[in-house]
């Protein structure tokens, strides 16, 4: 990200966020292998804090608190004994982020896994994509993706990232966990720029991490994809493909590429055209029934083959899902009887997706326990020092040591908020500050005056000294 856009970034966040505590989303839950030692880092907390300088953080002593060390500063979490429990059993602490009398909480399940042996892999070395030099900011350009070996899922989870050659005019965003790259600012239509190379990084989810690299290669090109691709009117063998004329570029023709999904690094088959009418359709024959094939329209000239249209499917078989049989899910089509199979969202289950189980939600934050009362309807059972609907609520006086010092009573006057009663002395928001001249040392109606924490200085009547 350029040095604008980070500040344009900030901006943002400190308009929307302004005097808030908001924590980041990590990629994945924290893991930690089985048997890994001390000082091994797990995880990192971090919350934005824009209106104030800093933000620290510290470990509630809860649970498993004792085998995390948390550095202030940084959020880092690392092992602060060996991690003796097995895999699949799971480490629960609470981290908090503090700034000034101001608290955020975040509750962290660890869980530990198996050593992670395998490092993802790319199925390319080289990702190559298009895009026309008057593409719209948020158009998807390409998708990488790298597979991990490993036979355990949380080892063989993937994240990508850019790396170096990064593009340095914050052309490209590309997402983390779908691997899809996207125009961030748009380019200019005098580009001398034809080939744009970036590089990318795919890190799995295992502990400890590993990674694979690979390029990326951006097309940019004059004729843009053609609009309206659509098919319709399957068969058993047969479809028709429909198309527009691009809005940029002067075409003479079109290729029809496809083929077959279950076969991807196939040879495609192509139909080519020529023909420069604003709209066309053409069908496509001897196709095998109760395939999944996909297709791209490109136009061309003399001069270069242009964009192609994003990917899109037909399947020579009937749609069993236009029925909407799905009530609360993803309906995909079978090549078998019933023809169809519903992938029911979270908190949904049964063939058709109809039921539903309030606390697959998980809706008792701060490890309270839900507890399915009816249908739609549940408890949470909160830990001590929690409250509220869905345990949201946190009294900071329950932080040991207390925020109050030098013995200042603390009470909270909201959620996450507390005010500090001092004792004879002392003062400020946390009493942190001393007055001398609270034990009256200056004698025969001397006037006491505070010069710092430790020093004061009498301002005697007359006749005194």
């Amino acid at each position: 990200m350029t040095k604008q856009c980070m500040k344009q970034f900030n901006d943002v966040i400190f308009q929307i966020y302004k005097g808030k505590l908001v924590f980041r989303n990590p990629l994945h839950e924290p893991r930690v292998h089985e048997g890994a030692p001390p000082g091994l880092h797990v995880s990192t907390v971090q919350a934005y804090d824009p209106g104030r300088k800093s933000v620290l953080y510290n470990l509630l002593d809860v649970r498993d608190h004792a085998y995390f060390a948390m550095e202030s500063a940084s959020g880092n979490i690392s092992t602060a004994r060996k991690i003796d429990k097995k895999v699949g059993d799971a480490y629960e602490i609470i981290a908090v982020a503090i700034s000034q009398s101001e608290t955020k909480l975040r509750q962290l399940t660890i869980t530990v896994t198996e050593f992670n042996v395998h490092p993802p892999q790319f199925e390319h070395d080289v990702y190559r994509g298009e895009l026309h030099v008057r593409s719209k900011v948020g158009t998807t350009v390409l998708k990488v993706r790298a597979l991990d070996k490993d036979t355990i899922p949380y080892n063989a989870e993937v994240y990508y990232k850019m790396e170096f050659p990064e593009d340095p005019r914050g052309r490209f965003i590309l997402d983390p966990q779908t691997g899809v790259l996207t125009l961030a600012r748009s380019l200019e239509s005098g580009t001398s720029e034809p080939v744009v190379n970036l590089g990318v990084t795919a890190v799995d989810g295992g502990s400890p991490k590993r990674s694979d690299h690979a390029k990326i290669e951006v097309l940019v090109k004059t004729i843009s994809e053609p609009r309206d691709v659509r098919s319709a009117n399957a068969t058993g063998s047969t479809v028709q493909v429909c198309w527009g004329r691009p809005e940029f570029g002067q075409v003479l023709g079109y290729i029809v590429k496809y083929r077959e999904v279950e076969n991807p690094h196939g040879q495609p088959a192509f139909l080519n055209i020529t023909s420069d009418a604003a709209s066309k359709c053409s069908t496509l024959v001897e196709l095998k029934p109760w395939t999944d094939y996909e297709y791209r329209v490109y136009g061309w000239n003399r001069f270069e083959t242009g964009q192609g249209s994003t990917v899109g499917r037909f399947g020579t078989r009937p749609d069993y899902c236009q029925m909407n049989i799905c009530q609360h899910g993803e309906c995909h089509v079978l090549n078998e009887e019933p023809g169809y199979h519903c992938d029911c969202v979270t908190g949904f289950y049964g063939e058709v997706c109809d039921k539903f189980d309030p606390c697959s939600l998980t809706p008792c934050d701060n490890f309270g326990v839900c507890r399915n009362i009816s249908s739609n309807k549940y408890r949470c059972d909160c830990l001590s020092g929690f409250s509220g609907q869905n345990c949201t609520e946190f009294n900071p006086c329950a932080l040991r040591p207390s925020p109050c010092q030098h013995g200042g009573r603390c009470e909270s006057t909201a959620s996450h908020k507390y005010q500090c009663y001092c004792t004879k002395g002392y003062y400020g928001k946390t009493c942190q500050f001393f007055d001398p001249c609270s034990t009256d040392p200056c004698q025969n109606g001397a006037k006491c005056q505070n010069a710092s924490q430790t020093d004061y200085v009498c301002k005697c009547v007359a006749g005194y000294a």
